[in-house]
């Protein structure tokens, strides 16, 4: 029998003092210039609307102390069918993720996947790759829609273009 390696894994919410490791392991492990680097457009993405507004819901995945993952969380607020009406919840779009090479194959991005779940009541994501992520939200019970039609009226009108 292989002998199997015991680590020590932790997830975190993303805050400011984990922006040079984060800025790694997407620079190294993803793209060197991929826009979400731009810690203004990072910021603005992932602090999102809603009750939660101005917060890092972003997790952080670290194994033995050191940044192996991540999972983009942007916070906000869904209108969804509630006995015959509408209810307004806080909720989730589910964004980027990435794990390390060394570390894929671990089932560490579904326990990144779990932490979020455990925290909304609401998820989605948009823009899913159909040959990677789509079979996983599949998976998971996410519904997919064949046709997308975005209407979208501002809960704040000012500063919205």
């Amino acid at each position: 029998m292989g002998e199997r390696k015991v680590f020590s894994m932790q997830i975190v919410n993303f805050s400011d003092k984990y922006w040079d490791e984060f800025h790694h392991l997407i620079s190294d492990h993803w793209k060197k210039d991929h826009p979400i680097l731009n810690k203004a457009l990072f910021t603005w993405q992932y602090t999102g609307f809603g009750g939660d507004r101005g917060q890092w819901a972003t997790k952080l995945l670290f194994v033995d102390g050191k940044l192996v993952g991540f999972r983009g969380i942007i916070p906000g607020v869904y209108q969804v069918p509630s006995g015959s009406g509408m209810k307004y919840r806080d909720g989730a779009g589910l964004a980027m993720w990435l794990v390390h090479p060394l570390y894929r194959g671990k089932r560490l991005g579904y326990r990144l996947f779990q932490e979020v779940e455990q925290q909304y009541s609401v998820l989605l994501t948009l823009g899913s790759n159909k040959k990677t992520a789509q079979p996983f939200y599949l998976r998971n019970r996410f519904s997919h829609l064949h046709a997308l039609h975005r209407y979208v009226v501002p809960l704040e009108a000012e500063g919205y273009v």
